[in-house]
């Protein structure tokens, strides 16, 4: 009797551990933002922090520029928060990106009361 409660309570830690590991729908790689009349190539990637980021990758000759920053995974409600700092705007947005298919996201920005939704479409 005395042992049951470890076992159970092993079993639990045994589940418990791996679920809370999972992060979700991958959304590391290359993806396609349609923005009105153009579309731009952001590459997500994580961070050393365990964190996502998002850079634009637009030609050869441009630097990089941070799209998205610190986005977290809340496994629970299966989104990520962060931060979006659009090209060439000079503002910083909440974001937060729902993982649809697995080939698509969808993106919620917002200042104040003000939103916009926007997809970005994975690059094969």
């Amino acid at each position: 009797m005395f042992y049951s409660g470890y076992i159970l309570a092993a079993f639990a830690l045994f589940i418990y551990i791996p679920l809370n590991a999972q992060s979700g729908k991958e959304i590391t790689g290359y993806w396609k933002a349609k923005n009105e009349d153009k579309s731009i190539l952001v590459q997500i990637y994580t961070g050393k922090d365990g964190l996502y980021y998002g850079v634009t990758t637009e030609a050869p000759a441009k630097p990089p520029k941070q799209i998205l920053k610190e986005l977290k995974y809340y496994p629970d409600k299966n989104y990520y928060k962060g931060l979006m700092l659009p090209p060439e705007a000079g503002i910083t947005l909440n974001v937060t990106v729902y993982p649809e298919e697995q080939n698509r996201l969808k993106l919620i920005v917002s200042k104040f009361l003000v939103s916009k939704t926007m997809y970005f479409e994975r690059v094969e």
